[in-house]
């Protein structure tokens, strides 16, 4: 803001924002793309400092980071949803064969309910059959919408390795046209890679974690479609509050309606194994944390995914524990 005269200063800062809402306007169909490759980049640009001690410059680094990326997160996650959704389909196609015919059970529950057996029973087939509908229509749009999903990830990979290369001219620039002053501007940066560990690895390592422990699990007690059960168990983890629970005690309770006691008590135990390693992993790998409030989190979490579909679930909270960044950065009363 030097060199500007304060007479000047109002109409320097409507066409600063105007140039922003201009930008945002022309890149708004790949914005999502762009911020989850600034978050991907601010959590390995470490890394990026370790190659330089071994001479390798930045843009050589950039891509040796990037295509580690590639090849360990997003060729796998994606081949991942593509094998689940296929799957998927394939075992909804096969419902009525999958769907438990011995009842005999609700004979015993209903003498505690004052509804018919008959009843209970064609309620319960409906909301099976209902609840596969819903869910073949979604594994369908998600095969559909695969080209532009390719076209996303794209995008996400080659800002990712252009945020790298370019992190420090980045940088500069943030800091010399910031409208905030130094110290602010400093503590928005700590607080944007602070966000990016405290919930990109957190949630990871945990949704990892939990997925690992229970498919493995349902692996040995002889279910099948692990592929598609590991893909829903690891984005359900980043559900706040009940994560994959629902779906982990789903499947044991399922085990024990078809008679399988034995594997219910196994995947029962798996359930509640993962439950306890993801209140291990994530408070471990959130030192240094976002100091962000519970509801917050939880807040942004749905309102994130309301507004930028799963990319939400990590950048709704992020763009949380920036705004209480510039919150804090302006003057209070007491300072007035």
């Amino acid at each position: 803001m030097s060199g500007v005269p304060a007479k000047f200063e109002f109409e320097r800062r409507i066409l600063g924002l105007g140039a922003v809402a201009l930008v945002s306007f022309l890149l708004g169909p790949f914005l999502i793309s762009l911020a989850m490759g600034a978050v991907l980049a601010a959590l390995v640009y470490p890394m990026l400092h370790r190659l330089e001690k071994f001479r390798i410059s930045p843009r050589w680094g950039a891509f040796l980071l990037s295509v580690t990326i590639l090849g360990v997160l997003v060729l796998p996650v994606g081949l991942l949803g593509v094998l689940g959704a296929r799957t998927g389909l394939a075992q909804l196609k096969n419902l009525k064969e999958s769907v438990p015919t011995d009842f005999s059970f609700l004979e015993r529950l209903a003498r505690y309910l004052p509804i018919p057996t008959e009843e209970l029973t064609q309620s319960l087939t409906e909301m099976a059959h209902g609840l596969a509908v819903n869910a073949a229509q979604a594994l369908g749009a998600f095969l559909t919408q695969l080209p532009s999903y390719a076209l996303g990830l794209g995008i996400l990979l080659m800002a990712t390795y252009f945020f790298l290369a370019d992190a420090r001219s980045i940088s500069r620039w943030l800091r010399e046209h910031s409208v905030l002053d130094a110290p602010a501007t400093e503590k928005l940066i700590r607080s944007f890679t602070g966000a990016c560990r405290s919930v990109i690895l957190a949630g990871v390592a945990s949704g990892l974690g939990q997925t690992f422990i229970f498919t493995m699990t349902a692996w040995i007690v002889g279910r099948t479609q692990v592929a598609t059960l590991g893909l829903a168990l690891f984005f359900a983890s980043f559900i706040p509050v009940v994560g994959a629970s629902p779906i982990t005690i789903g499947v044991a309770l399922h085990e024990f309606l078809t008679g399988n006691r034995s594997a219910a008590i196994g995947l029962l135990a798996a359930a509640i194994a993962a439950s306890l390693v993801d209140n291990v992993i994530r408070p471990w790998v959130l030192k240094g944390g976002a100091n962000l409030h519970p509801l917050l989190g939880f807040l942004g979490v749905f309102g994130g995914i309301h507004l930028m579909g799963f990319a939400g679930v990590f950048l709704g909270p992020i763009l949380l524990v920036l705004a209480g960044a510039v919150l804090e950065s302006l003057p209070s009363r007491r300072q007035n």
